[in-house]
């Protein structure tokens, strides 16, 4: 369960920004790791019960972040073949996002969601790739425009309105620093007990531009923020 948002900044530049919701202590994270795979390097928070991650960057400019299911609420109640974790780290083993949803079996893997930032020079391709358990639906978005998406799993239909409305009202302000970001998912996005005492565990942005991408990852339960800076 968590919140993600994407905010452009102009001259190709972005912030990428998410929480992640968990029961504290059952999803510990260690932050930063890295790896090669595929034909980059990939830098990421690594949850330990999984031994994958959430959300990844490259050397190549390229993002990417997975979030527990579809469209609608759903009950886990069978046994999956691979967690999403593993499954958003071997993304990076295709050449393309294009090549990964055309390519990869996700039959069952539990409903997610999966939001891809590729880059080439100043060309961004920002996509969604929703699996409901049966179905792939893509969809290609306007980068030059903000988003926000919020677990269905997590959140209630008219918590998710809200995260829309608060999100709007804040770009509508134009305060794009990356703490200003971070400042508005933990106090207005973040989870402080979900139905099963999850909450809002950690907080990962990632500021992009031509050259470089800075990831920073906060960790709530201790209050502490590390960051590294990825050259393209």
């Amino acid at each position: 369960m968590c919140v993600i948002s994407y905010i452009p900044l102009g001259d190709s530049s972005y912030t990428f920004t998410m929480n992640r919701d968990a029961i504290p202590g059952e999803e510990e994270s260690v932050f930063p790791k890295s790896m090669d795979i595929g034909r980059s390097t990939i830098f990421y928070p690594k949850d330990l019960k999984t031994s994958g991650s959430w959300i990844i960057a490259d050397a190549r400019g390229t993002v990417a972040a997975v979030m527990c299911g579809a469209f609608n609420e759903h009950t886990a109640g069978r046994t999956y073949v691979q967690s999403h974790e593993i499954m958003l780290m071997n993304r990076f083993r295709y050449d393309s996002f294009f090549m990964f949803s055309s390519l990869y079996d996700f039959v069952n893997i539990e409903p997610f969601t999966i939001i891809s930032i590729e880059r080439n020079n100043k060309v961004i391709r920002l996509e969604e790739f929703r699996w409901d358990g049966e179905e792939i639906f893509k969809l290609q978005l306007d980068h030059s425009e903000p988003h926000i998406w919020s677990s269905c799993l997590g959140y209630s239909p008219d918590k998710v309105s809200d995260h829309r409305t608060m999100f709007n009202e804040f770009v509508s302000e134009n305060r794009f620093s990356g703490d200003d970001i971070i400042d508005f998912h933990m106090n207005k996005c973040s989870m402080l007990s979900g139905k099963m005492n999850e909450r809002t565990v950690c907080i990962t942005q990632m500021i992009s531009d031509r050259t470089r991408t800075i990831m920073k990852h906060t960790d709530l339960s201790v209050n502490q923020m590390k960051s590294i800076t990825i050259n393209h």
